[in-house]
Parts: C-alpha cells; sequence; structure tokens
C-alpha cells in the first residue's frame, strides 16, 4: 500500500503547482498540505533520508518558482520581495547540502509559502488598502513560520534512524 501513497503525494504536490494557475488558494493549499504530510509516507515508503531529501527539496523549489511565477504573471508588486525569499531560503539550501543538517532551515526559513496566501488575498480582494495592514500581516505570518520552521528543524523531529540506510 505504501508503494503506492508516496508516489501520490508527488502527483497531489504536482497538481496543486498546476492548480495555482487555476484557482490559486486550492492549488497552494493542496500543494502546502502535501508537503506537510509527505514525511511518514516517504518513511514507510522505505525511501532513504538523502533521496527523500532530493525529492522534497527539488519539489520545494519547484512550489517557490511556481509562486513567482504566478506573482509574475499577475503583475503582483512584490516580485522583488519574493525573489529575495527565493534566495534567502536557497542559502538554507546550500547550507544544508554542504552540512547534512536541517537546522539551518530554522534560520532560514520559506517565507514565501506563508506570505503567498496572504498577498493573493491582499491584491485579489484589497487592492487599496493600508500598508500597515500588509506589514502586519506579514509580521503574523513571519512568526507563525519560524515557529514552524522551528518545530520541523529541530534535533530528533525528523529522526534520521526513521528512514532506510540504502
Amino acid at each position: 500500500m505504501w508503494k503506492l501513497i508516496y508516489p501520490l503525494f508527488i502527483l497531489i504536490r504536482l497538481i496543486g503547482f498546476v492548480l495555482i494557475f487555476v484557482e490559486p488558494p486550492w492549488g497552494w493549499l493542496i500543494a502546502y498540505l502535501a508537503d506537510l504530510w509527505d514525511y511518514y509516507p516517504a518513511v514507510k515508503f522505505g525511501l532513504s533520508r538523502g533521496l527523500y531529501l532530493k525529492i522534497d527539496k527539488t519539489l520545494d523549489l519547484l512550489f517557490r518558482l511556481v509562486l513567482f511565477a504566478y506573482a509574475y504573471i499577475n503583475g503582483w508588486q512584490v516580485l522583488i520581495l519574493f525573489l529575495i525569499l527565493i534566495l534567502y531560503r536557497s542559502l538554507g539550501d546550500f547550507f544544508f547540502i554542504i552540512t547534512k543538517q536541517d537546522r539551518y532551515y530554522i534560520y532560514f526559513p520559506n517565507f514565501i509559502d506563508f506570505y503567498f496566501p496572504i498577498f493573493y488575498l491582499l491584491f485579489t480582494y484589497f487592492p487599496y488598502r493600508d500598508s500597515i495592514v500588509d506589514l502586519l500581516l506579514i509580521v503574523a505570518a513571519s512568526i507563525l513560520k519560524l515557529a514552524q520552521e522551528n518545530q520541523l528543524h529541530k534535533p530528533g523531529v525528523n529522526d534520521p534512524a526513521a528512514f532506510t540506510t540504502t
């Protein structure tokens, strides 16, 4: 059964990426939740930690690029911010690749995945708004994201012993 479930999670993530261009909130939610919940199926599927991380980090980068592409296509005024956030998270990816320690993701969080739904709502439904509201929403999202990254990447959470060694 697990031989089907993990590939299904990958497929669901990819479908979410495509849906972002059709139904952005649903596409984002599907891709985000599939990413959040794919760890256990990967373990049960029998993936090595290294292979799981290669697949996951590749899909994460693709997700960030899809979000950037959507913002670009729709003329959002936050393209520079999105690009900076992609590069910022890429530093975390770089340190992870070199050290094989995911603690760097605590310091280089993937903010863009939390900011996207906020900017979608703001640009779609509230084009004339106060910039202080934008700032407060970004601060709130940043605090939530930092808490999430801390939970995901603190020692012992993603236990390498749970993965196969091949």
